[in-house]
């Protein structure tokens, strides 16, 4: 009982002091905000840039220097990890670095990027020049509110050596031998190489790099993902890529070399 009096004791002059002196207040609760997610601000800079200022001149087929950004599914694929038209040794957009991105050195005035854009107009302000470095920084990833499938951009073939690019980042787990299959070509079948003769490397969030082991002269192979028989290659949101351009998930594609 004594134990009790003496608590109820303390806890009244703990809670007595004066109100209004926050001697012994609790410290206030600080909201954080969330988060603003790396798809939102690309949304952002597409309607507070992109879409306001830059699609005057960068838009449709004759899009100045060939970068089309009056959508943020086109600005995301005429600028991530494409190489500047201006200046071949800068990437338009490199995800997580934005010091190199040359899309940030134009809008910042870089010499490096020759006139500062936007070109006849007010640079753009602190506050949008921000907006795109912290997108850069934080992956550079397509926006949320993308409808645009997933699809392959370009294939490049050196000897033994493919490079498959993609539009938007791919799901690197389903990046296997399972879902990326080679076939040879003999007359008009198709005979399944073993998973021994060739080797996949995901080169960076958009290409995968396909390496033949002792391939032949004189021989013709099909480089397949969206096989019928294979669960299918999946972009980062999810979505079976579009192998037949159809804008439609799924559907076979098929390179010949």
């Amino acid at each position: 009982m004594k134990r009790k009096l003496i608590m109820l004791l303390m806890l009244n002059i703990l809670f007595g002091c004066q109100p209004g002196t926050g001697e012994f207040d609790p410290p206030p609760i600080q909201e954080i905000p969330d988060p603003v997610m790396t798809s939102d601000l690309l949304t952002q800079i597409q309607d507070q840039v992109f879409t306001p200022i830059c699609a005057e001149c960068h838009s449709g087929s004759q899009a100045s220097a060939g970068l089309r950004l009056e959508s943020v599914e086109l600005a995301y694929e005429f600028l991530v990890s494409v190489t500047a038209s201006g200046n071949q040794d800068f990437q338009r957009v490199v995800p997580d670095d934005p010091d190199n991105s040359y899309l940030v050195l134009k809008v910042e005035g870089d010499p490096r990027a020759g006139a500062r854009m936007p070109l006849g107009r007010a640079a753009l302000s602190g506050e949008n020049i921000q907006l795109i470095r912290r997108w850069i920084e934080q992956g550079a990833l397509p926006a949320e509110s993308s409808q645009s499938l997933t699809k392959v951009l370009a294939v490049s073939s050196v000897t033994n050596q493919i490079d498959i690019e993609f539009s938007q980042p791919i799901n690197t787990e389903t990046v296997t031998k399972e879902n990326i299959l080679v076939f040879e070509n003999i007359g008009n079948e198709k005979f399944l190489l073993s998973p021994t003769d060739y080797s996949l490397k995901q080169v960076d969030r958009k290409i995968i790099g396909l390496t033949m082991k002792n391939q032949q002269q004189n021989k013709s192979f099909s480089l397949i993902i969206n096989h019928p028989a294979t669960s299918g290659l999946l972009d980062k949101k999810g979505r079976l890529l579009d192998g037949d351009d159809d804008q439609l998930e799924g559907g076979e594609y098929e390179y010949k070399f």
